[in-house]
């Protein structure tokens, strides 16, 4: 639609200047014709030099009246087009059942009972299968799988970015479908995947769940994420202006900033989806030591490639190719009984002492 849009639009300018220099070439000619006196029309004959110059004047002022009309219409039309695809979008209404009941004094207990679920545009593929397990207020929670075993996916139905059926999901024994999304939204902290930092100073990013910003808690946020030190190595420190989704850190920092916002908010449930991806070894040892010690009490739910990472969780949830739980338990637990598990674990560990690549 665009490139028709500009072909018409060039060819409309060409045709345009075509004409008014057309018109210019015969208003000269033909007036230097007349002026000269060699027409056989006598009305026309004997026509001065002035009369000719205010002719062209004439021209000249009536030229671009003429032109903005022309391009009042269109910008008019532009507009009205534009307005009819922005009402569409306002005038959706969500396909998300919103509950009525409120969701108080949430502990962190997660129940998820034999949930399958299929996304609305998938006719015949089940992202998730008769999913269950449970989580206890203030366990330390892995979550590992193979590439497209539904993780996030798992992730987005606690987030209530999409229905399931009742019954399936329940927080402190309360089904999900029954609770207000915002409830449910504001109790539960998240670290995506893809970053989001906005542009503005690092501290407002880290303080953004808050109206008033408390610095002190803001920089013991920082410390916990890792990233204080590399915050006090700028300009500006916390004041520093970051670019649009934080174009002016690296992706490490980026991350840290964004857990340290998630930490921020100190939500009943946080959820790291492979958060820590952008960071050496050594730094994410240190952020989960910090985690487990400062969120004693409260449920994280950590989204991991490397086995690593949650070895120490309390349990860790193991996904197949498909949405199938192939296991859930401890890490011990996993190498002895889950195949997936210790595969993976194993790969890895070759792969960490220079052996073989884990995709060998």
């Amino acid at each position: 639609i665009n490139i028709e849009y500009l072909r018409a639009s060039v060819l409309f300018n060409v045709l345009a200047q075509a004409l008014i220099w057309t018109v210019y070439f015969l208003i000269v000619f033909l007036g230097s014709y007349f002026v000269l006196g060699s027409s056989s029309i006598e009305s026309l004959n004997g026509l001065t030099v002035g009369s000719l110059t205010k002719l062209v004047a004439y021209f000249n002022t009536l030229l671009w009246p003429m032109i903005a009309i022309g391009e009042v219409i269109n910008i008019h039309s532009r507009g009205a087009a534009s307005l009819k695809r922005i009402d569409f979008i306002l005038n959706q209404k969500s396909d998300l059942i919103d509950g009525k009941e409120e969701l108080k004094d949430f502990k962190g207990n997660i129940t998820f009972n034999h949930l399958t679920f299929r996304y609305p545009d998938s006719d015949s593929v089940d992202a998730l299968k008769d999913v269950s397990f449970e989580i206890k207020a203030g366990e330390f929670i892995g979550i590992i799988g193979r590439t497209g075993s539904s993780k996030t996916t798992l992730v987005n139905l606690l987030l209530r970015l999409y229905n399931v059926n009742p019954g399936e999901l329940l927080l402190d024994g309360k089904d999900i479908m029954s609770l207000k999304i915002t409830d449910v939204r504001e109790n539960i902290g998240y670290v995506p995947q893809d970053n989001f930092l906005y542009s503005t100073s690092i501290e407002s990013n880290i303080a953004f769940s808050s109206s008033n910003i408390d610095e002190k808690r803001v920089k013991k946020e920082a410390m916990i994420a890792g990233v204080h030190g590399d915050i006090m190595e700028f300009p500006d420190a916390y004041q520093t202006r970051l670019g649009e989704r934080g174009v002016s850190v690296s992706g490490g920092q980026k991350q840290r900033i964004s857990i340290a916002r998630a930490l921020y908010k100190d939500p009943s449930v946080l959820i790291l989806d492979d958060s820590l991806s952008a960071v050496d070894t050594k730094t994410e040892s240190e952020i989960l030591d910090y985690l487990k010690t400062e969120r004693k009490g409260k449920t994280t739910i950590l989204i991991a490639h490397r086995v690593s990472s949650i070895k120490d969780a309390d349990k860790t949830l193991v996904l197949d190719t498909g949405g199938v739980v192939s296991g859930f338990g401890t890490h011990d637990e996993l190498i002895k009984n889950n195949e997936i598990y210790r595969e993976t674990y194993l790969l890895q560990q070759l792969d960490d002492i220079g052996g073989v690549s884990s995709n060998d």
